[in-house]
């Protein structure tokens, strides 16, 4: 099973994907209300710190208006993000922050073109370039509006890292990954391969996805933390569809 979606031409996996009518077609007043719509799901789960409320109000409805399907991705990100942080025993203002950060996770997608995010088939290697800019755009869009998210900003940016060192933008290995760039990778991996995608019918169900990651461990997963996951009860089935 793939790490994202949609292959591209180099073989690594980008699921980056929006047909038009996903998003263009939709009035602002139905993108303002799904933005609202992902900043409330599992409100009652999970609590935002109160000052990070505005924070992720303004980003995800940004984020929504450019691509919705992103946007409700998010919103389980930061569920199952705050479901592996509390189990990892993490302290509670990295958990804190975590749900911030599995909320805006993917913010540095509102600056990738739409003719990529448009693009229904294989991305070719210029365009992966491009894709792979999206941790490093996001987190920069946080720090520079909120400087003291820097913890925030950082776990961002370090969602696409991998322990095997084969990950992006920094290429770095195992520890040297911060642990909520860990926590991320496995949450936003997760709701990709159990959503459904426009151009992959179907999708694959719970148990094959918990399969996927325990084979990943040490490899695209910090181990640890895969099998605190995979000790996790009730995961839930798969949500509508988004991007990953």
């Amino acid at each position: 099973m793939p790490e994202d979606a949609r292959p591209n031409q180099t073989g690594h996996e980008s699921g980056i994907h929006r047909t038009s009518s996903q998003s263009s077609d939709q009035s602002p007043a139905t993108r303002s209300r799904i933005g609202r719509r992902a900043a409330c799901v599992e409100r009652g789960a999970i609590v935002l710190r109160a000052e990070h409320e505005p924070v992720r109000d303004r980003f995800i409805e940004a984020l929504a208006s450019y691509d919705s399907p992103t946007a409700l991705h998010s919103s389980r990100v930061a569920q199952f993000s705050y479901r592996l942080a509390e189990a990892a025993g993490l302290p509670r203002h990295q958990v804190e922050e975590l749900i911030l950060a599995g909320y805006l996770h993917d913010l540095g997608k509102i600056d990738i073109p739409v003719s990529i995010l448009a693009k229904p088939g294989r991305l070719d290697a210029d365009e992966w370039i491009i894709v792979k800019r999206h941790p490093e755009i996001g987190a920069n869009l946080l720090a520079e509006a909120h400087p003291e998210m820097g913890d925030v900003a950082e776990a961002i940016l370090a969602h696409h890292e991998r322990p095997d060192g084969l990950g992006y933008p920094r290429a770095v290995r195992g520890e040297a990954i911060p642990a909520g760039g860990r926590v991320l990778a496995i949450a936003d991996v997760f709701d990709a391969i159990t959503t459904p995608r426009v151009y992959r019918p179907g999708t694959a169900d719970v148990e094959q996805a918990r399969q996927y990651l325990h084979s990943q461990r040490g490899k695209q997963f910090d181990g640890d933390l895969v099998d605190i996951f995979l000790a996790l009860e009730g995961l839930p089935a798969p949500g509508p569809g988004g991007n990953s």
